[in-house]
C-alpha cells in the first residue's frame, strides 16, 4: 500500500493500512536504534588529542596543566611517539572517580560504622 492510496480508504482497507503502518514503523524503528548505537559508540569510545582534551574537560584546563598531569600520571593517557592521545572512555570514568562525597554522606558513613563498632 502506497502513500496516495491513504486519501481514498474505505472501512474494508484499514487493516491494510494499519500493517502497512506498523511495517513502517518498524523499519523505521530499527533505523533509529542503529543511529543511537552507532552514536553511543563514537561518544564513549572516541580518541582526543590533548587540544581535544582541554575543550573537552569541564573546567578547560590550560594545556601545560594536562601535561603535568600525565607527568605526575593522575590521568590516563596513551603515547605513541612523541604524541598524547586519550581515550574519552577513560576520562569519562577518571572524572567520576574524581567526585568527593558531600558532608551528609560522609555523616551517614560514619554513623553507621559508628554503629557497627557498638554491636
Amino acid at each position: 500500500m502506497e502513500k496516495e492510496n491513504f486519501k481514498d480508504l474505505s472501512f474494508n482497507d484499514v487493516p491494510k493500512a494499519v500493517e502497512f503502518l506498523i511495517d513502517k514503523v518498524l523499519i523505521m524503528s530499527k533505523q533509529l536504534e542503529s543511529v543511537i548505537n552507532l552514536d553511543t559508540q563514537k561518544s564513549s569510545d572516541s580518541w582526543m588529542t590533548i587540544e581535544d582534551l582541554a575543550n573537552y574537560l569541564p573546567d578547560k584546563p590550560a594545556i601545560p596543566t594536562i601535561y603535568a598531569w600525565v607527568n605526575q600520571k593522575l590521568i590516563p593517557y596513551n603515547k605513541v611517539g612523541k604524541r598524547l592521545y586519550f581515550l574519552k572512555s577513560e576520562i569519562n570514568e577518571w572524572l567520576k572517580n574524581g567526585r568527593r562525597k558531600t558532608a551528609a554522606e560522609i555523616a551517614l558513613e560514619a554513623s553507621v560504622r559508628f554503629e557497627k563498632m557498638k554491636k
